[in-house]
């Protein structure tokens, strides 16, 4: 099982990243669902700031795992603008031999950017990190993407918060959450995101800093989209499952595969028959200001 986040280490010597959503073929189908999901939530519009896209633009999506948000956007904009995914590992990304010209993957962490992308993007795009940076590294990825923008250039963050009217097996649920959470030294953003990065937006110096929140259904009372999201987060379920039963559950589930097993079931019966949960999402979206304006 290889870890999308563990796996590589920043130039300047400081800790890996960690986070237990694994670079599998049950992982590129999950991103992929959320990916699908997720445009029937925005209205199906990949992009939700006021960008001009012409040739000659340039384009950032950080963690960009299967690359399925830049590939789609790229038939939408002119063969000219310069479209650029960056993940640090590169087992998800599409096959060389289908990426159109004008796209490129790099591994890459967003903690560590060239310095020769200094105010070269228009749009830097990120998304579903939020397990996958400490707090200090949300810092540190926020001023980067506001380094590498170009002055009046537009970020745009997507991420999950907690998750509304859980119910008892939810809140479970959540409670593992965070347990995974201390265990990565992840603290201070979840569940909170939405303010939690605004504010950190604000700090690196970006302007126009705005919160959006989307809600999507979670159970089959939501139709398709509550079916795909409660599908999404069973898979998550099974990703975290080595790591709950390594450390015995956390005393908050059982320690015993079977166990962990009916916990999934009775979370799924849950949302599909007991609650009506709700997931929302948080789209952080700010501008760098122009020089001298």
């Amino acid at each position: 099982m290889v870890d999308r986040v563990s796996s590589t280490q920043n130039s300047n010597g400081s800790k890996k990243q960690t986070y237990y959503l694994p670079s599998t073929p049950e992982e590129r189908e999950r991103l992929e669902i959320q990916h699908r999901m997720m445009l029937q939530i925005l209205d199906h519009k990949y992009i939700k700031v006021p960008v001009d896209i012409t040739t000659g633009t340039a384009i950032l999506e950080s963690g960009t795992g299967t690359g399925i948000w830049l590939m789609e956007l790229s038939k939408t904009v002119t063969d000219g603008a310069e479209l650029i995914g960056i993940d640090i590992v590169s087992k998800l990304f599409p096959a060389r031999e289908t990426l159109p010209p004008n796209v490129t993957f790099q591994t890459m962490s967003i903690l560590d950017l060239p310095t020769e992308w200094t105010n070269r993007f228009t749009l830097v795009n990120q998304r579903f990190l939020i397990a996958g940076l400490r707090y200090s590294e949300w810092v540190t990825a926020i001023n980067n993407m506001c380094r590498v923008l170009k002055p009046g250039g537009w970020l745009q963050l997507l991420e999950p918060t907690g998750l509304m009217d859980a119910g008892p097996t939810g809140n479970i649920f959540h409670l593992l959450l965070e347990r995974i959470r201390q265990l990565q030294g992840i603290n201070g953003v979840f569940p909170n995101c939405g303010d939690v990065l605004k504010r950190l937006a604000e700090e690196a110096g970006f302007e126009e800093v705005t919160v959006t929140y989307y809600e999507a259904p979670v159970g089959k009372w939501g139709g398709d989209v509550g079916i795909q999201q409660r599908d999404i987060l069973v898979q998550v379920l099974t990703a975290m499952k080595g790591v709950v039963l390594k450390n015995n559950g956390f005393g908050v589930v059982s320690g015993q595969e079977e166990g962990y097993e009916q916990f999934i079931y009775d979370w799924v019966k849950e949302v599909d028959e007991e609650r009506k949960p709700m997931q929302p999402y948080a789209m952080i979206c700010a501008r760098k200001p122009i020089e001298g304006a």
